[in-house]
């Protein structure tokens, strides 16, 4: 890859920093010449693991948690671009499959509590929606369009070479190789 040792460092160093080849935190290294770091950086990880990184965002879709898991801890010696992007990914789907499996229930118990009100003392002609019910509707929809919203802005972002954090998701999984 590159001659010499890579130090890790995660702000820029002082002036008094040797010059060298230093960790961005984002998976890639940049050099540093003693005085400023140079405008090119080299590229973290080759465009097979921008595919793979786009891939584990967009699992969500296809198989859900086993996309971003087969790729993290399937694939021979995954980049740090790959992993922290399928890692990232393996814990946003745990959480959007965990807080699925509370709230589904939650859901059709109250769907199932309502379906008397849905049919009116005027008749089965007419529909007499109770209002919570649309608005459980409405929040169960707009929980899925964000979910995919989320999971497309990361994998573009994936595909530009940058990192991407899922907003409210718990860390279940760490990256082990994190520097």
């Amino acid at each position: 890859m590159l001659a010499g040792t890579i130090r890790t460092m995660t702000m820029p160093p002082v002036a008094s920093a040797p010059p060298g080849w230093y960790r961005t935190g984002y998976g890639d290294v940049r050099w540093w010449d003693g005085y400023a770091w140079t405008v090119a950086a080299p590229r973290g990880s080759d465009d097979s693991d921008h595919g793979w990184a786009v891939l584990a965002h967009l699992g969500i879709f296809l198989l859900g948690i086993l996309v971003p898991a087969l790729i993290r801890y399937a694939k021979p010696q995954p980049s740090a671009f790959l992993r922290r992007h399928s890692v990232e990914a393996l814990n946003f789907q745990i959480t959007v499959f965990g807080v699925s499996i509370l709230l589904t229930p939650v859901f059709l118990i109250v769907m199932l509590l309502s379906w008397d009100d849905f049919f009116s003392a005027a008749g089965a002609e007419q529909f007499a929606f109770p209002v919570w019910s649309v608005a459980l509707w409405v929040l169960w929809v707009t929980y899925g369009f964000c979910v995919g919203a989320f999971a497309i802005m990361a994998a573009v972002r994936a595909g530009q070479d940058r990192p991407w954090r899922y907003p409210i998701t718990i860390r279940w999984v760490r990256d082990d190789d994190r520097d």
